[in-house]
């Protein structure tokens, strides 16, 4: 069993106790994530057609021969009418979201507790990210404002940067692409790390509402010191670009499994089932990883692990 041995960790030290540490309570972890999964992917599951049956239906079009062009057609747009996001699809959307938080936060005290050398309880964990749960919304619709207003800087940078390639084109149209092509790309590599980063702050912040006070404000200014502090900065935007490209490419090849295998055996029900065991086996998995940096940061930054030191000798 892992214990709680609080120092300055490499980052090879750090994925290697969360993997150990995910293995070793694999079973009690995926059961607090499962236990609110499950019950959304069966509503979600129930109220819309499946993402097996649509591959199916656009498989099937395109298999279609020359000449059966309206086939095709009207295959597309019987997709489109019966993937249209209804009042009911939208407010389950929000649902799983908002259950989520409520999820999540649970994983985050129970992988504390394990790795603090306890085994986690489902029903005390829950209770206690019930009480941390409204804080967690409150932080998700404030870093939901921040990408907002990203996105509209994006927006406002493109236009000037479009405004003056357009004024530069009148002189040279061959400046206008030399200078147009690296700006472009500066000008994306910037969001891009922006919301890397944002995603990574809020990942920080859900870590400290679960493990310390359930006050958003205090929790979103943990969560961005503890993200763009220049002492770690660098280390940070590695490990945050890391953990988002670990989070959306294994996302993406849990649902090319789903979909896959419920194509093959015709199994539609097969595609929720995949989607979810892996989406919650991987969650449980980063947010682990997550926890377990949180720790080291603040070791490193507020020296956490002299506090907890003093106060064990203290007793």
């Amino acid at each position: 069993m892992i214990q709680l041995d609080l120092r300055p960790l490499g980052i090879g030290e750090i994925l290697d106790r969360a993997v150990t540490l995910f293995v070793r309570r694999f079973a009690v972890l995926v059961l607090i994530l499962a236990l609110v999964a499950i019950p959304v992917a069966i509503l979600q599951y129930a109220s819309a057609p499946s993402t097996a049956g649509w591959l199916e239906e656009i498989q099937r079009a395109i298999a279609l021969p020359p000449g059966h062009a309206e086939e095709q057609r009207a295959i597309l747009r019987q997709l489109s009418q019966q993937n249209e996001v209804g009042a009911l699809g939208g407010l389950l959307v929000l649902l799983g979201a908002v259950l989520s938080a409520l999820s999540t936060t649970a994983c985050v005290i129970g992988v504390a507790q394990a790795y603090a050398g306890k085994l986690p309880s489902v029903r005390e964990v829950y209770r206690e990210a019930v009480r941390r749960w409204p804080a967690q919304l409150a932080a998700a619709v404030a870093y939901m404002g921040i990408g907002f207003a990203l996105s509209i800087a994006l927006g406002i940078a493109i236009v000037v940067v479009v405004l003056a390639l357009t004024a530069l084109a009148h002189a040279s149209r061959v400046a206008a692409v030399l200078v147009g092509i690296p700006l472009g790309l500066v000008v994306l590599a910037v969001f891009v790390g922006a919301l890397v980063l944002l995603y990574f702050a809020a990942q920080m912040t859900l870590v400290a509402i679960a493990l310390e006070e359930p006050n958003p404000i205090r929790g979103i200014a943990h969560g961005l010191r503890r993200t763009l502090s220049p002492s770690i900065f660098w280390r940070t935007a590695l490990v945050a670009t890391i953990v988002f490209g670990v989070s959306l490419i294994g996302s993406l090849i849990v649902l090319g499994i789903a979909s896959t295998a419920s194509v093959l055996t015709h199994l539609t029900a097969l595609y929720p089932v995949i989607a979810v065991t892996g989406g919650v086996a991987l969650n449980a998995l980063l947010t682990t990883f997550v926890v377990i940096y949180a720790y080291d940061v603040r070791v490193r930054r507020e020296g956490y692990d002299l506090a907890i030191a003093a106060q064990t000798s203290a007793l």
